[in-house]
């Protein structure tokens, strides 16, 4: 279960990235 929620969390970060550039 860790380690599904830091993928999604890193997921996360990614896509948040993507719409800040």
């Amino acid at each position: 279960m860790t380690a599904h929620f830091r993928r999604v969390t890193y997921t996360r970060h990614l896509v948040t990235e993507a719409e800040v550039l």
